[in-house]
Order: C-alpha cells, then sequence, then structure tokens
C-alpha cells in the first residue's frame, strides 16, 4: 500500500493521473513494493510519503499506548452514573482510553500538518531525516504479515475475546477456520492465473443474489419469538429508539417529553406514519427494523458495485464480510441501535460520495452538504463523523487552501444544508401538526452521556480494531502528504474522507469495545483495501511463491483476519437462520404481533388490561414491560422517557425523574408487582436491576406516596395528600 513520490515545484496543477511517479520516474500502482533503498544512501533525496506516513502511525501509536499507560485511572469517572448501570452493565472507567483516543487525533493532526509544510521545502529533507522515515517503512512493511498473523495465534492460542472470532467458539473451530482461510487464500492465488470471463462474472453474480436471499427470506418467513433475556433486552433497545417515533404519535412533546437519541429523520417518519394510518405493533416494530436491515445491505452492495464496478469479486467479498450483521436472522434485529436502523446512515453516505465521482466542485459541495445535514438529522452521530469525512474531502478536492476558495465551499454546503433543514422543518409540521423546538441539544443528549463514559468496558486485544486503526491512520496521513506534493484522484480524495469518518467514529468503540460495536467500522474499512482483493494483484504475489504471499503485508489482512471472520460470521448466522427457535417444552402465545411464551403473554395481557382501566390523567405506570405495555394499552407517561430504567443513566437523570413526578403529582402510580427476587439467573439479571431501581425510585416517591394494593400484575400507589404539592 505505499504511496511512491517524487518532489517536485508547484508548478500548474495538471490532468488528473492514475498512477504516481517513482523517484526513477517509472510508473508504479500503489500496490506495487517500492525499491529497496535504505542500504544505498545516495538514492535517498527526498521524502517518499509513504515513508512519512509509516513514521507518522508510529508516532500516533505510540502516543496513543502512552497515554493509556500514564493517564490509567481506576473508578473515578463512574461517580456520574446509576449505581444499576454500572453493576447491570459491568462498566469500568474509560477515561484513559476516551483521552488516549483524542490524543491521538490531535497528534495525528499536528504531525500531517508538519509534514504538509514541509514535504515541499528541499531544506527540510536533510538525509538522517530520510532515512528514518525509510526505514520505519521498510520495517513495517517486512513484519507487519508477520505480526498480524501472531495476532491471530494469540486470540486462538488465549481464547481472547474480539471480533476476528465473535460468539461463543470452541478453540478448534476457530482454529479450522483459521487453516480453511489459509486454504482459501492459496486457491485464490492459484485461481489468479486465470483469466477473468464472462462467464466467471455471472457466476460471481449469481451467488451473490442467493447470498441476500439467504440473508433476507428467512428472517421475514419466520414470526418473531423472542426468549428472555432478549425479550427483556428488546424492551431496553426498543424503548430507547422506535418508542420515539411511537410517543410522537401519540401528541407528546419534543424535548420536555420525547428524547431524540438516534436521530430524528426515522421518527418523523414513523409517527406521521402512525399518525395517519395507527400504531404499529411490536412485531410489525420489528419487521421494520429488518427491512432496515434490507435497505442497508442493499446500499452497501451498490456503494461496492460503485467503488470498483470492474471488480465482482470485491462486491462478493464485501457482501459476504457484512452479511451476517445485517442479515434478517440475526439476533440483532431485538437490538435496533445495532441494526441499519441506527446505521443506514453510514451505507447511504458512502454511496453519495461515490456517486460524485465526476462532478465539479462547486456541485460536489451542494450535494455533500445536503448529504451531510440529512445524514446528521436521521443519526447525529454517524452523522457528524460522516460530515467531518465530507469535510476532508472538500478541503483535498482544492487546489490551495485560499480562504476565498474555502469560505466558497463552505457557504455552498451550507446553504445546501439549510435546505434540507427547511425541508425537514416542513415535513414534520405537515406530518405531526406542530413545529419541534429549535434546540440544537436534543439531539447530543445521549452522545454526551457516551463521551462522558456511559457503558464502558476495558479495552482488549483486537487483532482487527487495532488494523482498522493503524491503517486508517496511515492512509489519512499519507494521503494528506501526497495532496501537497501533487493532485490526488477522486477516490485517493474519497479514501481520506472514509479514513477520516473511521477515525472519528472510533470515538464510540474506544469507550465500548465489543465485538457487535466493530462491524460499521469493517464496513467502511472496505473501501480502504478494495486494491487487495484483486486477481492483478493476486497475480503479482504468486510470483513471489506461496508463502511468500500470504505473509505479505498486503495479503496478510485477509488471510488471518478478515477471511477467519467472515466464515465465523457466516457459520453462526448458518445455524440462527437454520435451527428454530421454538421451544418444544414451552408454549407459546402472540401479543403485540410476537410470539412469547404463554406465561409471559398472559402476564402482559392482564397488566394492560388493569392499565387501560385507569384514568390517563392521574396514572403514571413503571415497568420493565414499558414498551410493550405502551403499545397494548396505548398509554404513554407524559415523562422525558419511555422507559425508567433504560433511559435515566446518571445520578442527575433521576433526580429530574424524581422532580418532574412531583410535578405532575400524579394520584396513581403503578410499579411492576415483585417477583421471586432470589433466582439469580441470566434471564432474570435485567429483571434484577429492574426491581433496584423501582425500589429505589419508591424510596424517594415515600414521603408523598405511600403503598397500596397489589392486583393485576401491579403494585400500586397512591398519594398521601391528593391536592398537595410537596418536595419529594
Amino acid at each position: 500500500m505505499a504511496t511512491v513520490l517524487r518532489y517536485r515545484k508547484p508548478t500548474a496543477r495538471p490532468v488528473m493521473r492514475s498512477c504516481c511517479m517513482s523517484p526513477d520516474n517509472s510508473r508504479a500502482t500503489v500496490l506495487e513494493y517500492s525499491p529497496r533503498t535504505v542500504g544505498h544512501h545516495n538514492h535517498i533525496r527526498r521524502w517518499r510519503t509513504s515513508d512519512a506516513a509509516a513514521l507518522i502511525t508510529t508516532l500516533v501509536v505510540l502516543g496513543v499506548t502512552a497515554t493509556m499507560v500514564f493517564s490509567r485511572t481506576r473508578g473515578a469517572g463512574l461517580g456520574m452514573f446509576t449505581f444499576e448501570h454500572i453493576r447491570f452493565l459491568g462498566m469500568v472507567d474509560t477515561s484513559s482510553q476516551r483521552l488516549a483516543h483524542r490524543v491521538g487525533l490531535v497528534l495525528l493532526a499536528v504531525l500531517c500538518g508538519l509534514g504538509a509544510a514541509t514535504i515541499r521545502r528541499p531544506a527540510a529533507h536533510a538525509r538522517q531525516v530520510t532515512e528514518l522515515f525509510r526505514t520505519t517503512h521498510e520495517f513495517f512493511k517486512r513484519w507487519s504479515g508477520v505480526f498480524l498473523a501472531v495476532g491471530a495465534a494469540l486470540v486462538i492460542l488465549f481464547n481472547l475475546p474480539g471480533t476476528v472470532f465473535p460468539g461463543p467458539q470452541r478453540q478448534g473451530l476457530q482454529v479450522k477456520f483459521l487453516l480453511l482461510s489459509t486454504f482459501l487464500t492459496v486457491l485464490a492465488l492459484l485461481w489468479a492465473q486465470r483469466r477473468k470471463t464472462r462467464g466467471l462474472v455471472m457466476a460471481i453474480w449469481t451467488c451473490i443474489a442467493i447470498y441476500v436471499i439467504f440473508l433476507v427470506v428467512p428472517g421475514f418467513a419466520r414470526k418473531p419469538l423472542p426468549y428472555e433475556p432478549e425479550l427483556s433486552w428488546a424492551e431496553w433497545h426498543y424503548s430507547a429508539t422506535l418508542a420515539q417515533a411511537d410517543r410522537l404519535a401519540a401528541g407528546l412533546r419534543v424535548g420536555s417529553q420525547i428524547n431524540l437519541s438516534y436521530g430524528l429523520i426515522h421518527a418523523i417518519a414513523l409517527a406521521a406514519f402512525e399518525r395517519t394510518w395507527g400504531f404499529l405493533d411490536f412485531g410489525e416494530h420489528l419487521r421494520l427494523v429488518q427491512v432496515c436491515q434490507v435497505v442497508f445491505l442493499g446500499i452497501a452492495i451498490l456503494a461496492f458495485y460503485l467503488w470498483r464496478p470492474g471488480n465482482p469479486l470485491f462486491v462478493l467479498f464485501g457482501t459476504l464480510l457484512i452479511g451476517p450483521w445485517v442479515s434478517t436472522s440475526h439476533s440483532a434485529v431485538y437490538y435496533p441501535n445495532q441494526t441499519g436502523w441506527r446505521s443506514f446512515g453510514l451505507a447511504l453516505g458512502v454511496a453519495v460520495l461515490i456517486l460524485c465521482r465526476h462532478q465539479p466542485l462547486c456541485r460536489l459541495a451542494c450535494i455533500l452538504g445536503a448529504s451531510a445535514a440529512f445524514l446528521l438529522l436521521y443519526n447525529t452521530e454517524t452523522g457528524l463523523c460522516l460530515s467531518f469525512g465530507y469535510g476532508v474531502v472538500l478541503l483535498s478536492r482544492l487546489r490551495s487552501l485560499v480562504l476565498t476558495q474555502v469560505g466558497g465551499l463552505a457557504s455552498r454546503a451550507a446553504l445546501a444544508a439549510v435546505a434540507i433543514l427547511m425541508v425537514v422543518l416542513i415535513f414534520f409540521r405537515t406530518g405531526l401538526g406542530t413545529w419541534p423546538p429549535f434546540d440544537v441539544a436534543l439531539l447530543f443528549g445521549l452522545i454526551t452521556k457516551f463521551g462522558q463514559g456511559y457503558g464502558g468496558l476495558s479495552l482488549y486485544f483486537d487483532p482487527l480494531a487495532l488494523l482498522i486503526f493503524v491503517h486508517s491512520v496511515f492512509v489519512f496521513s499519507s494521503l494528506v502528504l501526497k495532496w501537497r506534493v501533487t493532485d490526488l484522484e477522486f477516490d485517493e480524495s474519497a479514501k481520506l474522507g472514509i479514513s477520516a469518518t473511521i477515525l472519528t467514529w472510533a470515538a464510540y468503540y474506544v469507550n465500548r469495545p465489543q465485538a457487535w460495536n466493530l462491524w460499521t467500522f469493517q464496513f467502511l474499512y472496505l473501501f480502504l483495501i478494495a486494491d487487495l482483493i484483486e486477481p492483478r494483484l493476486l497475480r503479482r504475489l504468486r510470483r513471489d511463491g506461496i508463502v511468500s504471499a500470504i505473509f505479505d503485508f498486503r495479503l496478510a489482512p485477509l488471510t488471518f483476519l478478515l477471511v477467519p471472520m467472515l466464515l465465523s460470521m457466516n457459520y453462526y448466522i448458518l445455524l440462527a437462520t437454520r435451527l428454530t427457535v421454538e421451544k418444544s417444552e414451552t408454549t407459546t402465545s402472540r401479543v403485540s404481533g410476537i410470539l412469547m411464551p404463554e406465561d409471559s403473554a398472559n402476564a402482559l395481557r392482564v397488566q394492560a388490561g388493569f392499565l387501560g382501566a385507569q384514568e390517563a390523567s392521574s396514572t403514571l405506570f413503571f415497568s420493565r414491560h414499558s414498551y410493550s405495555l405502551s403499545l397494548l394499552a396505548r398509554r404513554f407517561n407524559p415523562l422525558p422517557i419511555q422507559d425508567a430504567f433504560a433511559e435515566t443513566l446518571t445520578n442527575s437523570d433521576f433526580d429530574r425523574l424524581v422532580g418532574e413526578i412531583c410535578r405532575l403529582s400524579p394520584r396513581v402510580i403503578l410499579f411492576d408487582a415483585p417477583g421471586d427476587r432470589t433466582i439469580v439467573i441470566e434471564s432474570s439479571v435485567m429483571n434484577y436491576f429492574n426491581m433496584n431501581f423501582f425500589e429505589r425510585l419508591k424510596i424517594r416517591l415515600a414521603e408523598r406516596y405511600y403503598q397500596g394494593p397489589t392486583t393485576n400484575g401491579w403494585q400500586v400507589w397512591l398519594v398521601r395528600v391528593p391536592l398537595g404539592i410537596s418536595e419529594c
């Protein structure tokens, strides 16, 4: 992946070229080895951008590591969160991890700025400096393949958790996947000697079509049947995501009563539909999430094709890598924030960027500005990262950073963004009958809490996560330096923007490193390594021998990390698709469009019937099934939360909840009737902490409310002084 450049004085901007020039004026693609010149100092005259980028990457990695080591604390950052969330989610203090990520980004920006300022100055190209750059690059080019192989071996040897082999897989199965990956790599090297034919292209596209059918159809054909703990987890996640649209449709107000933690546009669209055609039930909401999975998959395949239209092998590889995560049979459909419902903007944002390949710069600024506004309103966190990537793309297309040119692009992008904002506001007014509050902070509530360490987990050794981060730093720095020497091709500008998006989006993973949270990074990373999945490269590597090719720094990521993960995830999704989820010893019943164990279904019906009989204006209810009960009884608490436990994250949130209850002063408050809290098994962990949270809430309300009868699955609490207002 080294880019070979020769320094030249600034001249009139040349016509875009498909390859760059090596020091000896010979043409070389970015995939070819550059001549080894460490031992011949008379040949080392100018920096190569790849050499300088290697040293920048090394310094960034060292800076991140040093920051984590020397800033590590013990629990100091968890005091703001509720005790129940800390224990239930296994939260740890991630302040050092988050600080290290910020330091890495700042260090990368500073080093790239220094490199860009000096790479065109002949006086800065001292022989010792250039030799250091070259030596660093040659070292990692020679040994990075071995490092990746060792990393994969360590995962298997010590059975480490991670993304290479997600899920509860035995070591023997992991070894088989690694061996099978190596075998497939050897076959690919041998097959690459054959020429591409029309029949082969048709066969690849046929495989893609059959695979898409496999991913889509079985999940829609199967009736949703969540068992514990998936049922409780689904209640938790749907309350924080799709339930906000239900609350909008029910007439509650944005801001004071509705959180928009995951964006505005999909909430408006669903709320407008439900206000016109009636509320969807739980099962229909789940089907909507499955549709979002299919939409993400379709746009991802389109983006793969647009990126490399002449390489169907890359489209097949990308589909196989991402497909299991967006399958309609994946258990992620019970966790909408892990699906295309939340991440759809990433696929759309990349596809829009690629579609702009042949657009003039002014039109490109307008399109990207409008896209950025849409993506920000769809999902704020991913929209922010994509907007930053778009900005980098636009800057890299400029001839020079002249203030007037930068201002002109910014103004065009801003005007297009304002136009999209106005369209969304008018759509909100037309569909819901009111104007939304003009409060930008509404979109940043959950982002702020994650930025403060909510849900934090300790970093672990994950070779794939390290590869994506380190390679993105290298791509970003090398293309920034190349931009200061010569024009970038559009694909290079796109890679620069995508790598910037990966590095900023990494803030989410750094706080909560978990296998499920890396699949969106894998999607983005595919566009940085598309040239590796190319028959011409395989033929070139084949000439050096099979063993050398497998451990080559360009092929090793596929052999030891990406292909094993691909095999592992497709094995998992095959089992999830084939195996029936029904249990013969359990009788099921249909409630709100989903099947569940009959005892759970009957309990929900009883609770919903009792809740529906209460006076809406003087009753609040708190339940671990707040999502299902709201849909069944068509009752939504006039509070700023849907699920009290899921959305009350900090101690200050808890105090605000108590204050809001006191302000409303309902005559009746319903709590879930206590169950058997002595049973501590996996399926009851969430319920256990739910009940602990409710008990603490009852204590805070005890001055004003007293416990009444327990009936129909509810514990009834009644107000002591109906007409008075007292402190809680």
